[in-house]
């Protein structure tokens, strides 16, 4: 078994976590997919082909749209399939969704209390100048969007304990991401009553600056992260010239560790195995629509135009008074022989593609991607209490899932910095409640002046409502109060 192997799982997943990227990625993603599998570039003068010559990786063979005439080969029927594929409209429900979930998730900013040693991961979490909001942000994203991600913490090979100065002079450990594409193999093992993740191969690709200063090359590679008699080993696998680079990290006591510092981040749990892909579903419809939308741009184009209709005509009148050639408009003048009669078809209005898209669109609000439709006013306040809890329970446990991942990484990088001072990590897991508007708060005010309600209940639907400010509690609002303070923002 060669370095490059990829599990049956993994390969399984990846068709579906393309297709969810491609669809979020939008309308020109998914064209350029359709022309690869079609074998259409010909046919499309000015189409990029940058995103499949360097990413492409044949997961997603076939096409999101039908051929037209799928056994007619010509240089006609591809036009007309490129021009099929040009036409079609992507109303991008998906990306939609994906976007206000994750808005959701970070209206608050995660509270973050870090020590001394820590705090350089706020302002560079990687080693390239990321924060660490910004990189929490896409971890959860991904999650959200196809329900796996990968957090790596990396130690730099010091040899020794770890010192002061170590960590002043930059020898500090930081935290890499990876998509699920790039995490190929895996595999864990008991030991006695504990599991241990005991392999992982991560597929990455550097740039290289050769002898061309403008034009890097790429040089693709394997990290191999694996357990060996029971102690972590890193390992890189260099593809064009197969050199093996291996090192031994060591925590800031200077010892092996006997675990792998790879966190799993899931839309169900945070284990190795694949979760469900969160956004498929929504995906999967969202083609059904663009599909359709393909159908009723090419029906109308074919259909709509007006056809002129001759009847009772000669071929003779035809040769001897129009010349072979019918002149038509405002001041042509149709002449025919008697009995002729000129008229115009035009098909008639077609609802039945039309339907097929709204239904899709209703199918899409119910699966989560309600940013697409204004508030359904015919809903009764239990349905959208309902509503929303079912949102933010799959909400809830993703945040939970990836503020449990980031936890373990930091105590890994305390680890590294040999510190086992704590810290704060927490993310936003309150999503779904509206602001209170002012008859609500009207309503509320008048039940606690006629005694229905107490003080602090009144203060505590008012926090409920995001009408106090978020790092005060109910409490501190009462105390304020008794002091002449502000209760409302």
């Amino acid at each position: 078994m060669s370095v490059d192997y990829q599990r049956e799982d993994y390969k399984q997943a990846c068709s579906m976590w393309h297709q969810v990227r491609d669809v979020i990625a939008g309308d020109l993603r998914l064209k350029e997919h359709d022309y690869n599998a079609q074998s259409l570039f010909s046919s499309c003068n000015g189409v990029s082909t940058t995103y499949w010559q360097d990413n492409y990786n044949g997961s997603k063979q076939d096409s999101y749209l039908r051929r037209v005439n799928p056994s007619d080969n010509s240089q006609d029927n591809n036009t007309r399939n490129a021009q099929y594929i040009k036409c079609a409209v992507l109303m991008n429900a998906t990306k939609h969704t994906s976007s206000g979930m994750t808005g959701m998730m970070f209206r608050r900013e995660p509270d973050v209390d870090f020590n001394t040693n820590l705090e350089y991961l706020i302002n560079d979490v990687d080693g390239s100048g990321m924060q660490l909001n910004q990189q929490v942000k896409q971890t959860a994203r991904n999650v959200i969007e196809i329900g796996r991600h990968g957090l790596f913490v990396d130690f730099p090979s010091t040899g020794r304990a770890t010192s002061v100065n170590d960590v002043m002079n930059g020898q500090r450990a930081y935290i890499d991401q990876y998509k699920a594409e790039q995490i190929i193999n895996w595999r864990t093992e008991k030991f006695g009553a504990v599991t241990k993740l005991v392999l992982v191969v991560l597929k990455e690709c550097e740039l290289i600056i050769d002898d061309d200063p403008f034009e890097p090359e790429k040089k693709e590679f394997y990290r191999v992260l694996r357990l060996i008699d029971g102690l972590y080993v890193q390992e890189i696998h260099w593809v064009d010239d197969e050199t093996v680079d291996i090192y031994e990290p060591k925590d800031g006591r200077g010892q092996r560790m006997d675990f792998i510092p790879f966190q799993f981040v899931g839309a169900e749990n945070n284990t190795p195995d694949i979760d469900g892909v969160t956004m498929y579903d929504i995906s999967v419809v969202n083609i059904g629509h663009y599909r359709n939308s393909a159908d009723v741009e090419e029906n109308s184009f074919f259909a709509s135009q007006a056809t002129p209709t001759a009847t009772g005509m000669t071929q003779q009148w035809i040769d001897d008074v129009w010349k072979g050639q019918a002149q038509m408009g405002a001041r042509a003048v149709m002449t025919g022989p008697e009995g002729a009669a000129f008229g115009l078809l035009q098909a008639s209005e077609s609802n039945l593609a039309r339907m097929l898209m709204e239904d899709k669109e209703k199918q899409m609000i119910q699966l989560g991607a309600k940013l697409i439709e204004p508030g359904q006013g015919d809903k009764t306040a239990t349905q959208a209490e309902i509503d929303s809890a079912d949102n933010s329970s799959i909400l809830s446990t993703i945040a939970s899932n990836v503020e449990d991942a980031y936890i373990n990484c930091i105590s890994w990088v305390n680890l590294f910095m040999n510190n086992s001072e704590d810290f704060t990590f927490e993310l936003n897991k309150k999503f779904g409640v509206a602001q209170l508007g002012a008859q609500e708060i009207t309503a509320l005010v008048a039940l606690w002046q006629s005694g229905g309600v107490s003080k602090e209940t009144l203060l505590w639907n008012v926090k409920q409502g995001h009408r106090m400010a978020e790092d005060v509690t109910v409490e501190e609002e009462m105390a304020r109060i008794t002091n002449n303070e502000t209760l409302i923002e």
